[in-house]
């Protein structure tokens, strides 16, 4: 009696042991498994260690093969890792008709902040005395330095040192304010300076000057500054015509 429970218990986990599946990973992982579905691109199965938990899915490339309960084999070496779709760039000279225009990215040129306009000033001065004029070249630098409040107005404090015809050099210290008349990459402004202006040899007049000019955005932050504009200086009582040319930061 006891050699037939004896054979009887072989028997059952010799049939227990062959009931599992075994699925072969092209990585070289075993997994102890009971397939539950095969289909066209996967394989669905639950593990042998717990039939009544959740069925796992398995892509038939990952597989190497099955090896079955039953001693049948299955492999998968004919699947293939399915290649990743890779979107062509439209190009605008090929973008089809029926697409939208792409839209161009907004230039966002400098709206606000800390200013400073450093320019080359270079023009005529002329000097009247009742019925004697005389007239040549005025040449200095000049730098605005000041705070730009929107996309259009920006004012500050300016300092510079001229040396007009009769080799006098003066400082002329002044208030700034500028007026653009558009935000666009170039753009018109209009401009007036008024403060003072010191020569070395000791006198002191009021300074006043307006005109316009041209601005050109090399980059969202600098830009290229050209203007012209009259000034009168009440040292000596001069005026002079103003071209400036510099980059404002």
């Amino acid at each position: 009696m006891r050699i037939i429970v004896l054979l009887l218990i072989l028997f059952l986990s010799s049939f227990s042991l062959q009931a599992q599946d075994i699925i072969i990973l092209r990585t070289g992982e075993e997994i102890e498994a009971k397939v539950v579905a095969v289909n066209p691109e996967n394989i669905e199965y639950k593990k042998f260690s717990n039939l009544e938990g959740p069925t796992y899915t398995l892509q038939k490339w990952e597989i190497f093969k099955i090896s079955y309960a039953a001693g049948n084999e299955e492999v998968y070496m004919d699947f293939r890792k399915p290649a990743e779709e890779v979107k062509p760039e439209i190009r605008p000279e090929t973008r089809p008709s029926y697409l939208p225009p792409e839209k161009k990215k907004p230039e966002n040129f400098k709206q606000k902040g800390f200013t400073s306009i450093n320019t080359i000033v270079l023009g005529p001065e002329f000097y009247e005395e009742y019925y004697w004029t005389s007239s040549g070249p005025r040449l200095g630098l000049q730098s605005i330095n000041g705070y730009q409040f929107s996309k259009k107005f920006s004012a500050g404090l300016g300092i510079g040192i001229v040396m007009n015809p009769w080799r006098e050099i003066r400082l002329p210290v002044y208030g700034a304010l500028r007026f653009d008349l558009s935000d666009k990459r170039f753009r018109l402004f209009m401009l007036g300076n008024g403060g003072i202006e010191i020569s070395t040899d000791g006198y002191l007049g009021g300074l006043a000057e307006a005109g316009i000019g041209g601005k050109y955005y090399l980059s969202e932050k600098t830009a290229l500054v050209i203007s012209l504009s009259g000034l009168f200086s009440g040292v000596s009582s001069t005026k002079a015509g103003v071209l400036s040319v510099g980059f404002a930061f």
